[in-house]
């Protein structure tokens, strides 16, 4: 019993040891203790956020991520590349110099298990991501993505998301306690 106590305890710690190190990190925010961030001073969460277990975010570009969004276990983020075609490349496959590309996650996002998210993308308000989607593109506000690389499969209804936005009906927000 002792241990499990020590344990969840610790887990409390380094939480809020990764919170600490953000540029903005708003409030009744999880992000669990296995998550590893890069470059945190570049990642700005939003209030209601919720990052499960395994997920990588790498915010060397910089990267926000909106009110009430939901991270399933193991989502990357990427917001940096190496610089591999260019006019005056130095080296193969690619050389020393860095392409900064922020990305955007808009509020009361789903992102599914084991998605990955490359340097430069939006993803709409109420926008879902189906579990091992590769993002290559931006994604509309309230689409429904999925597949390698994720394309449109439909759209979530607009209506519905605005009134429960304007009323406040995030999940995170109504159910879970912090």
């Amino acid at each position: 019993m002792l241990l499990g106590y020590l344990k969840t305890e610790r887990e409390k710690i380094k939480r809020r040891k990764l919170k600490d190190r953000l540029k903005f990190c708003g409030q009744k925010v999880y992000i669990d203790a296995s998550t590893v961030l890069r470059y945190p001073e570049n990642i700005s969460i939003d209030n209601y956020v919720h990052i499960q277990p395994g997920c990588k975010l790498f915010g060397g570009g910089g990267i926000e991520i909106g009110r009430g969004t939901i991270f399933a276990h193991d989502v990357q983020i990427l917001s940096q590349n190496h610089l591999y075609d260019a006019d005056d490349l130095k080296y193969l496959p690619y050389d020393e110099r860095i392409v900064d590309k922020s990305v955007h996650v808009g509020e009361y996002v789903w992102i599914g298990a084991r998605v990955l998210i490359v340097p430069g993308i939006t993803i709409g308000d109420g926008a879902v991501i189906a579990a091992g989607s590769v993002v290559t593109r931006d994604v509309p506000k309230c689409a429904v993505v999925g597949g390698n690389p994720a394309r449109i499969l439909k759209y979530r209804d607009e209506q519905i998301f605005e009134n429960l936005r304007k009323d406040s009906q995030g999940y995170i927000e109504l159910y879970k306690k912090y």
